[in-house]
């Protein structure tokens, strides 16, 4: 997802937890060149909005979106949403847990791994190419982790 592709409704948390580390002002968990694979926000009626993204092939050459505003855009994917809360399953492995509260969201369970990114993490921490990251605090940036951009032979879902 890029930022301009978000509808004009979506509204980033003033802080957003994930797995103890703490962003600041819309800050996302990590862009991928221009793409965001993981995007949390709310929408108009104050709903948790989740974006996912996963690489789509051994060879990395697509990346797709299996997520849109909360709702399943593949089908081996599952969204529950709940009033202030949101978890997604890959088959019957949980992904993500968001909860949400005021201007903020927790995400307290997350596994990318099936969906091709080396980043996992609970309460606690936060595991990223075997990197543990915890009680830390992000501010003033774009994203917590920044990895390399797309080379040119991966394919945006733009």
């Amino acid at each position: 997802m890029r930022k301009e592709q978000l509808p004009i409704e979506f509204k980033p948390y003033a802080k957003l937890t994930i797995c103890s580390n703490e962003l600041f002002d819309g800050a996302q968990l990590m862009r991928l060149g221009e793409e965001f694979p993981l995007v949390i926000g709310s929408g108009s009626k104050r709903q948790p909005l989740l974006w996912v993204a996963a690489i789509a092939d051994k060879q990395a050459t697509k990346i797709i979106e299996v997520i849109s505003s909360s709702v399943s855009a593949h089908p081996f994917i599952r969204v529950e949403l709940k009033k202030n809360e949101i978890t997604a399953f890959l088959g019957q492995k949980e992904i993500i847990h968001v909860e949400v509260s005021d201007n903020q969201a927790t995400v307290d369970f997350l596994d990318l791994r099936l969906l091709g990114f080396e980043i996992y993490g609970d309460k606690k921490k936060l595991t990223a190419a075997g990197a543990e990251m915890s009680d830390n605090k992000f501010y003033g940036s774009v994203a917590m982790i920044d990895l390399m951009p797309l080379p040119s032979h991966i394919k945006s879902p733009s």
